[in-house]
């Protein structure tokens, strides 16, 4: 059985490994081909019923994350990536169906708390370009 909190998204470090981004709550892969509609109605019969049809268009792939704000070194440079705008490689496991691999612009960090409960915080970011897929064995 996959268990959620093995959805895990790693940063690539300055030594080549690759380190895990600590998001302790909620966290997700989104997998999108925008469609394009391509529907024309039938030169033999303009009025006609038209019959959809579409091709596929531009994919993403995005990553979001929230939980508990974990301080560490990898997170301050998930946050020089944001406030840089720097595309750095993450990779991006989900357990039982594989690993994503690739440059990634982290798009957006959103820090909130209150008076009684832990600073917490939102992630998120999307692959560009080539995303390497290796699916789980």
């Amino acid at each position: 059985m996959a268990l959620g909190r093995e959805l895990i998204i790693k940063r690539k470090s300055s030594s080549e490994a690759f380190d895990i981004v600590c998001v302790v709550e909620q966290r997700s892969l989104n997998i999108n081909n925008e469609e394009v509609d391509t529907t024309k109605p039938d030169c033999e019969n303009p009025g006609g019923v038209l019959k959809y049809s579409s091709i596929g268009g531009v994919q993403s792939v995005r990553w979001s994350g929230s939980g508990a704000y974990v301080s560490s070194a990898t997170q301050a440079l998930v946050l020089q990536d944001i406030l840089g705008q720097t595309k750095s490689e993450y990779q991006v496991t989900v357990p039982s169906v594989g690993t994503f691999e690739g440059p990634m612009t982290m798009l957006s960090a959103n820090f909130q708390g209150d008076k009684s409960g832990e600073l917490t915080c939102d992630l998120a970011g999307v692959f560009d370009g080539s995303v390497v897929f290796a699916a789980a064995n």
